[in-house]
């Protein structure tokens, strides 16, 4: 995001600097930027304020989307399940882009499923919608939930009128999304270039692409079909456990369970059940990757809500059972979240910290033969040792290959 961002700043706009997203991030670094400098924060940390920014927003989101569909008690309980998970809390004081796609997605949500959503609205949810897309390419789940959202809930007219209103949402995505799509066809021959297609194929072919690779999603499906349904369904299986295991942990993992089963008790409420729907769109867009964790993050809310859901089922007079039930979550999600933190605390700053100091090293010994080159996935290690930066290639066969590419980059 940095080097986007100040690429930006002085005015150049070019796409090897979004290999992996849009430029949504680069662009709210780059103008936060404007204003922080003169206090003296670097790209870093104005990236880091952003996040952090963005995460009060997510919190806001939530808050409004618990009091809309069930109650007040839903809206504190889901947001103290939200603030304290240990995802959550890392990412919002991490320099990234999942919790500006966090808070746009669930701006995206409320607006849709909360109330009866005028043509403005609508149209506002398309653009966020595009933002977040333009941020995450996984955002390409929200106008698939929203247009099914816009057809399934009630109160949104008769078929004619879904219809417009599905159209007037979709018409505010393309507005953002088009001039992106159209740049990245100009400058690069395809309308969405993008390296994710990588991670799609390490997730299937996690020995190794086929001779010649693969040029589509569509061509990883067709090379196997079978293999390709069979490893997306224990994908999905995977993250699912995993979610369960490494994100919510089991604390707030049993009052998510209990919220699913009591979304259903006696009898669902539509818009209830098309808000945990976005949740399961969510999920069947990113099992097509490996799993990470802050993947999943976006779940989050969700499972907040759910789970937060069962205190407005708790009769008026046992406040301290509330109390309580709410307190154990938070001391066992807190102490995940100390956990965590002290994980990165102890062992992230030591072994970036000696990369760097190889890399400067390395820079020096160099400098009299031009500018050093790095290659890596991302850019972070050439920014940070003051290199330029080349992108390893989509697809290699071997060390033979990776040392032709190298000598010719």
């Amino acid at each position: 995001i940095a080097p986007a961002a100040r690429n930006l700043a002085a005015g150049r706009l070019d796409l090897a600097d979004y290999p992996f997203k849009g430029p949504v991030s680069a662009i709210l670094v780059a103008a936060f930027h404007l204003l922080t400098a003169p206090w003296g924060l670097d790209l870093f940390r104005t990236a880091s304020l952003v996040g952090l920014v963005a995460s009060a927003f997510a919190l806001f989101f939530t808050y409004r989307l618990g009091l809309d569909l069930w109650g007040r008690r839903t809206a504190v309980g889901a947001v103290v399940l939200v603030a304290v998970n240990k995802l959550f809390f890392i990412n919002a004081h991490k320099a990234g882009s999942d919790l500006i796609f966090l808070a746009l997605a669930l701006a995206v949500v409320w607006l849709s499923v909360s109330a009866a959503p005028t043509r403005n609205r609508r149209v506002l949810a398309g653009v966020l919608a595009g933002l977040a897309f333009l941020t995450r390419y996984v955002g390409i789940a929200l106008p698939v939930w929203t247009v099914a959202a816009v057809l399934l809930l009630p109160g949104s007219g008769e078929r004619r009128e879904r219809l417009a209103g599905a159209g007037w949402f979709l018409g505010g995505w393309a507005v953002v999304v088009l001039p992106w799509l159209v740049f990245s066809l100009v400058q690069s021959g395809s309308p969405l270039s993008t390296g994710n297609l990588q991670n799609v194929v390490q997730h299937f072919h996690p020995a190794g692409a086929p001779d010649g690779g693969f040029s589509s999603l569509g061509a990883v499906f067709a090379h196997d079909p079978v293999h390709f349904v069979l490893r997306y369904m224990r994908g999905l299986g995977e993250y699912f456990v995993r979610e369960w295991e490494q994100v919510l942990g089991w604390a707030m993992a049993l009052l998510a369970a209990g919220g699913i089963v009591a979304l259903f008790a006696p009898r669902p409420r539509r818009r209830r059940t098309v808000f945990a729907g976005w949740g399961l769109v969510y999920l069947l867009a990113v099992a097509l990757v490996f799993y990470l964790a802050r993947f999943s993050l976006p779940l989050v809310p969700v499972y907040a809500l759910l789970g937060g859901s069962l205190l407005d089922r708790l009769p008026r007079w046992p406040a301290l059972g509330a109390v309580i039930l709410v307190g154990l979550a938070v001391w066992w999600q807190a102490d995940f979240a100390r956990t965590a933190v002290g994980f990165y605390r102890a062992e992230q700053p030591l072994y970036l910290q000696r990369s760097l100091d190889y890399l400067n090293d390395q820079a020096g010994r160099w400098r009299d033969e031009g500018r050093p080159r790095v290659m890596a996935r991302k850019p972070h290690a050439a920014w940070y040792g003051g290199m330029d930066y080349v992108a390893y290639p989509g697809a290699l066969n071997g060390a033979a290959d990776l040392l032709a590419y190298a000598a010719e980059a």
